[in-house]
């Protein structure tokens, strides 16, 4: 048998092996490893190779990983990786009330807790930023009650999924996803091209995002015409959907 490192042998030849109890479910097969050996390693339907040889699990101290195997989960483009993760979550949860004694689940990695924080730092930035507006208006205005009214009506514009809104600009309405919005007062100049390629968008759908926005805001029709129109004659990609759909849903105006 082949050290280590050594290149494989090409050289067909019998490999002695047995049948693990109690089902036969797996085979155990004999490896040498650096001249030493053979340690006994066992090959199940899941392409798993553990080794069952105490002595070399002894030898490498890593008896933890003896048992043990990987589930990967990969999610959708478009899914929520929260959400996927929460969904997981539970399903582990739940089965794990029907695994035997001494099986147990631990996640080994994932990336959420990073988004998650992100958003928690998001969610309090915005809390301290009204709270200053608010102060600010008090200090002015030198009185509760009359403070309160404008204190309800702070204006909250949405900025869209891989928008770019230039520095110190005035955001007054909303900014349509996958657009570059600049200046004051702000206007609308375009797909941001640079956002799309880092983010891997393809071609064929930075095409239709530019022919969607040159129907909505390039062209003869009204905004709502224009969505109408860029349903008919564009394909049914997820991208434009949302861009199309964040422009029919948005409450204050989108930016032309």
């Amino acid at each position: 048998m082949e050290r280590v490192g050594d290149r494989p042998s090409t050289e067909p030849g019998d490999v002695p092996f047995e049948l693990a109890p109690p089902n036969d479910a797996a085979i155990i097969v004999p490896v040498k490893i650096n001249g030493h050996g053979p340690f006994k390693f066992v090959l199940d339907t899941g392409a798993t190779f553990t080794c069952i040889d105490q002595k070399l699990v002894d030898q490498l101290k890593l008896p933890e990983w003896r048992g043990q195997f990987g589930i990967g989960v990969l999610q959708l483009p478009t899914a929520n990786s929260l959400q996927v993760f929460r969904d997981v979550s539970a399903e582990i949860g739940r089965l794990s009330r029907r695994f035997p004694p001494g099986m147990k689940v631990d996640v080994a990695f994932e990336t959420t807790s990073v988004v998650s924080e992100s958003i928690r730092e998001v969610v309090t930035t915005l809390a301290q930023a009204i709270a200053l507006v608010v102060l600010v208006m008090f200090l002015f205005l030198q009185n509760w009650r009359t403070t309160l009214i404008p204190a309800i009506t702070i204006p909250v514009a949405l900025i869209g999924t891989f928008a770019f809104v230039g520095g110190g600009s005035r955001v007054n309405q909303d900014v349509p996803p996958y657009t570059k919005a600049v200046g004051n007062p702000m206007h609308l100049y375009g797909l941001n091209s640079v956002g799309l390629q880092r983010a891997g968008v393809s071609p064929d759908i930075k095409l239709a995002l530019k022919r969607a926005y040159r129907l909505v805001f390039n062209s003869d029709l009204t905004v709502g015409q224009g969505v109408q129109r860029a349903r008919v004659e564009l394909p049914a990609v997820p991208e434009v959907e949302h861009f199309l759909k964040f422009i029919e849903g948005s409450q204050r105006g989108v930016l032309v």
